[in-house]
């Protein structure tokens, strides 16, 4: 039986879809497995933040503001005090710094949320990181952060498949959570389970066309944020845990592209509880959050 270095070599060489996991049984991998590893290793290779647009916000609920401007500045990254001014403009330059009244303060300093700019790589926001742990600012179980994708390109299928997706595999997602982002145990990360469901169903009935995805909740406080289709022409996932943890953020950066890029073609027809059934990301990643899994476990 192939190793993993060698399905990858197989999957990623020349050939046809039906040569390669042919190539794949004869070795003695079954059809299932054989599929599944194609579809990870096909997605998983087109995958990097540089092909999607992306944004990031980090609450804090323990951060210096001017230490962290003072910082930033040294290193070359240009900031936004808009403590005072609240709004809700993209930038394509500086990181904005926001209040945020759902946010519970721990420590001498205040809270506060910060906003990256529209990036295409996650370079900038390593140093971020490193600046608000060098400062040790913290987070709590009010904190969450949460990842923008732009939809410009995208269809309203391919938005519908990442709805619909995401419902899919949300008893996954909460398994390597913390219990204050699962489903339904934080007002402002409901399940998408209801509107992944109400989208399947219309779908069985009319159009694409049809539907007014942005119309579909009331509310912007769901795991996976349609309403900001409306105001920022992005997708929010809004579930992740406060962290300023880079490995953490990257990773999950890497599995919500995963997903989106996944659900430009396929479209999951059953519930997945278990992260190693995860179609859209690889060996390496349902290690990390299978390990974060066993961590909330053995707390």
């Amino acid at each position: 039986m192939y190793s993993l270095t060698e399905i990858r070599t197989i999957v990623l060489g020349k050939g046809t879809k039906k040569t390669k996991i042919q190539t794949l049984v004869s070795s003695g991998i079954s059809l299932n497995d054989a599929e599944r590893y194609y579809t990870e290793v096909t997605y998983r290779n087109r995958v990097t933040p540089d092909k999607n647009t992306i944004g990031v916000e980090l609450e804090l609920s323990n951060c210096n503001v001017e230490d962290f401007i003072r910082d930033c500045d040294s290193l070359g990254i240009s900031t936004n005090d808009s403590r005072n001014n609240y709004n809700h403009r993209d930038s394509k330059t500086q990181y904005k710094i926001m209040t945020d009244a759902s946010l519970t303060r721990d420590g001498e300093n205040g809270t506060c949320e910060i906003v990256s700019p529209i990036l295409n790589n996650l370079a900038s926001l390593r140093k971020i990181c490193k600046v608000l742990n060098e400062q040790n600012a913290s987070v709590n179980s009010s904190c969450g952060m949460h990842i923008h994708v732009g939809a410009q390109k995208m269809t309203k299928e391919q938005i519908c498949n990442i709805v619909i997706n995401y419902g899919k595999v949300e008893k996954a997602i909460d398994s390597f959570m913390p219990n204050s982002r699962r489903r339904n145990n934080n007002y402002y990360t409901k399940s998408i389970k209801p509107v992944s469901e109400r989208i399947e169903e219309i779908l069985q009935s009319q159009s694409y066309d049809s539907i007014r995805l942005s119309e579909l909740t009331n509310t912007r406080y769901l795991k996976v944020n349609l309403q900001a289709l409306n105001v920022h022409n992005t997708i929010e996932f809004r579930q992740h845990s406060g962290t300023i943890n880079f490995n953490k953020i990257k990773n999950w950066v890497e599995f919500i592209i995963s997903l989106v890029n996944y659900s430009k073609h396929n479209k999951i027809d059953r519930e997945i509880e278990n992260i190693e059934d995860i179609p859209f990301i690889d060996e390496k990643q349902k290690t990390f959050f299978q390990s974060r899994k066993n961590e909330l476990i053995n707390a």
